[in-house]
C-alpha cells in the first residue's frame, strides 16, 4: 500500500514546510496571531495611570502612560506630569490597584512628551513603530485611564476604538514647531492624554494620545493649543469628541535620546 503512505509523509512534509514558513517569513508580527481581546488584555498590562496630588487644590491630577521597556521607563504628556519632579504610578496587579512612587526623568514641552521613571513595577514595554506612517483609513485603539479617581467605577484602563481621520500639522503650544499629529475619530476623554495609539490589526504602538477638542470658543491655551485654528463651533466641539494623538516618530527620537531603548516591531 505504497499510496496511502506516500500521501501521509507528502502531508507532513507540506504542515512542516508551513511551520518553517510561518517562523521564517518576516512581516508578520506575533500579535496578528492572537485575537483582538487578546491584544487588548496583553497591552493593558503596560498601561498605567499617572497622578499626582495637586498642593492647592487638594485634588488629583491624572493622565495615561504606558511601559516602553521592562526597565520602569514610562511615557507620557508632558502636560501630565506638569513639571513635577516626582509623581506616582497606579496600575493593576493581581487584579488590585498598586501605587509606586516615580520620577520624571525627561520632559519636552515642545512635543509634549515626558518620561518617568519607576522601580518594582514589573511592566513589559509596548513594541513600538515610526514607520510605514499610519494613513487615513486606518483602524486604531487607544488603552489608557479616562475615568481616573473620579468614579467608583472600578480601577483599570479601558479601550477605544477609532479611526485614522487625518494627518494635520498643529503646534503643541504658540512657540513650538508645527508637528504632525494623527486625528483620531473615536471618543476622546480627560485622563487618556499619554494612552498608546496602536493599529488594530497588529496591537504595535505608532502614536500617544495628546489631547482632545472639548470646549466651544478659543483653544490657544494649555494642552489644546492647535496653531492657527483660533476658534471651535460649540456644535462641533460638543459633538465631534476630535481626538489628537503624537505619531511616534519624535517621540521615539526623544526616548532614545534619553537612554530607552525601545521595544522596536
Amino acid at each position: 500500500m505504497r499510496g496511502p503512505r506516500t500521501s501521509v509523509a507528502t502531508g507532513w512534509a507540506i504542515a512542516f514546510m508551513a511551520v518553517v514558513l510561518a517562523v521564517l517569513v518576516p512581516g508578520r508580527s506575533v500579535a496578528q496571531e492572537t485575537s483582538l481581546p487578546d491584544r487588548v488584555e496583553s497591552i493593558s498590562k503596560s498601561v498605567v495611570l499617572v497622578w499626582f496630588q495637586e498642593s492647592a487644590s487638594g485634588y488629583a491630577s491624572y493622565g495615561s502612560g504606558f511601559a516602553l521597556d521592562s526597565l520602569g521607563h514610562i511615557l507620557t504628556c508632558a502636560h501630565v506630569v506638569q513639571g513635577k519632579e516626582n509623581v506616582t504610578v497606579a496600575l493593576l496587579s493581581g487584579g488590585k490597584e498598586v501605587n509606586y512612587p516615580a520620577t520624571v526623568i525627561a520632559s519636552d514641552p515642545d512635543i509634549d512628551a515626558a518620561i518617568v521613571k519607576v522601580e518594582g513595577a514589573n511592566l513589559r514595554g509596548l513594541p513600538v513603530s515610526d514607520s510605514p506612517a499610519v494613513r487615513a483609513g486606518e483602524q486604531v485603539g487607544f488603552v489608557g485611564y479616562p475615568l481616573g479617581y473620579t468614579v467608583d467605577a472600578g480601577f483599570g484602563p479601558s479601550l477605544t476604538v477609532g479611526y485614522v481621520a487625518a494627518v494635520r500639522y498643529w503646534r503643541v503650544h504658540p512657540t513650538a514647531p508645527k508637528l504632525p499629529m494623527i486625528q483620531v475619530d473615536g471618543t476622546v476623554a480627560i485622563g487618556t492624554s499619554g494612552s498608546p495609539l496602536f493599529r488594530l490589526d497588529t496591537g504595535v504602538v505608532v502614536g500617544m494620545m495628546k489631547s482632545h477638542i472639548r470646549t466651544p470658543g478659543p483653544v490657544l491655551t494649555g494642552e489644546d493649543v492647535l496653531g492657527e485654528i483660533e476658534s471651535v463651533p460649540e456644535e462641533l466641539a460638543s459633538s465631534a469628541g476630535i481626538g489628537l494623538a503624537l505619531p511616534f516618530e519624535k517621540l521615539a527620537r526623544f526616548a532614545e535620546e534619553n537612554g530607552v531603548q525601545l521595544v522596536r516591531e
